[in-house]
């Protein structure tokens, strides 16, 4: 992926924070972005577990602090549906698309991802923001 397809992501995101005003919940930036898609979801789609290159990142939880650990990898046709959604009403197109297990799964990833750079987050943060430039 380059450097303006996560551009475009987080122009994306973006736009969703002001659509829904969760101004208030966003902290993220582009290097977020490219945690997310690189060390959280590995380029790959949660649902298939292949790269798409049609694949977005959405807000996971609209209620929530948006930052590098609430964003999830999808198909863009379901980041689609998942953007279009408010706050808190976003669950009955989540289980459209995926298993509850699936959903599990997720919250269980970016659990682990947010304790994995809360061990080591100077050196991580550092490795990462000079792959990314």
């Amino acid at each position: 992926m380059s450097h303006l397809n996560f551009v475009k992501m987080e122009d994306k995101i973006t736009s969703v924070v002001r659509k829904h005003k969760l101004e208030h919940l966003a902290d993220y930036n582009i290097t977020d972005i490219y945690y997310a898609a690189r060390e959280i979801w590995q380029f790959r789609c949660i649902k298939t577990g292949k790269f798409k290159p049609r694949s977005l990142l959405v807000i996971w939880e609209k209620d929530k602090p948006i930052d590098k650990f609430n964003l999830v990898l999808v198909d863009s046709k379901v980041a689609k549906e998942i953007n279009q959604c408010k706050p808190g009403e976003d669950l009955d197109v989540k289980r459209k698309h995926f298993k509850e297990e699936e959903l599990l799964l997720i919250k269980e990833t970016l659990e682990k991802s947010r304790l994995k750079l809360s061990q080591d987050p100077s050196n991580h943060e550092k490795k990462l923001y000079t792959s990314f430039m």
